[in-house]
């Protein structure tokens, strides 16, 4: 090596006390704009929104139908990035996409794949695979449960164009249940984990994918709801039982 590049390295260390940053780390200049546009009372009563309340958002966007997302748009007190979202999943339906239900499904699937990891479990479940055949599979079974979805509508006459983007995002999530149910009842699988500490504790805890099993049937019960195919049970069964019109529907064409 150079002796000068050597001599110039030392010259560039910096000195025992020496202060490399005269005028302090760069404040933090969001709360003082807060308080001026907000006011001081409701600046310092803010709240942010929370990792939790993200998502929650999320599945509740997923869950409604094209008049509740039109209501939200003109609700003042909502975050303007739930609008946002909103008003992306209007004009997809109308324009026939599923560009902006897609990427938050994706983000959703991507935090329970980040939760399961942090709790020590495999993240590569059935439908995870990352072959071509395995998504071009996937993504067959989606269409064809889709499909199916859209004539079950249109013969108890609840079908419109505006339903097309609620009717993917309810295959995608019955797809999912079904394949991690298929993971979850085949034999082998283990609902209770048990863990040995080192002093030579057992500790007990339900499987992840358990607790993401119910976390799916929670979301396809309300994509049905959304789509008018599920109603909140009630004592008395009616004549008008859309959801088991439906699921029989479902069995009789497996039966076929």
């Amino acid at each position: 090596m150079n002796p000068n590049s050597l001599a110039n390295l030392e010259k560039g260390k910096f000195k025992k006390g020496q202060i490399t940053n005269p005028k302090g780390r760069p404040k933090n200049r969001v709360p003082a704009y807060r308080e001026k546009l907000m006011g001081p009372e409701k600046a310092k009563q803010f709240q942010g929104i929370s990792r939790e309340e993200y998502f929650s958002w999320y599945e509740t966007l997923l869950a409604m139908d094209l008049d509740e997302l039109k209501a939200l748009n003109e609700d003042a007190t909502v975050p303007v990035f739930v609008k946002t979202y909103a008003r992306a999943m209007v004009a997809d339906m109308n324009a026939g996409r599923t560009t902006t239900v897609d990427k938050m499904m994706d983000k959703i699937n991507n935090r329970s794949e980040q939760n399961r990891a942090k709790d020590g479990s495999s993240v590569d479940l059935a439908y995870d695979a990352g072959t071509a055949e395995a998504t071009e599979a996937i993504q067959k079974r989606i269409k064809c449960k889709k499909e199916y979805i859209v004539k079950l509508l249109k013969k108890q006459g609840k079908y419109t164009a505006e339903l097309s983007m609620q009717a993917t995002v309810t295959a995608q999530l019955m797809v999912r249940t079904e394949m991690l149910a298929e993971e979850i009842f085949s034999e082998g699988h283990k609902v209770i984990n048990v863990e040995i500490s080192r002093e030579g504790h057992s500790r007990e805890s339900i499987s992840p994918k358990e607790k993401l099993y119910i976390d799916l049937t929670t979301h396809v019960q309300k994509a049905l709801r959304a789509l008018g195919m599920n109603t909140d049970s009630k004592d008395r069964k009616t004549d008008n039982d859309s959801f088991a019109d439906f699921m029989n529907e479902f069995k009789n064409d497996s039966d076929d």
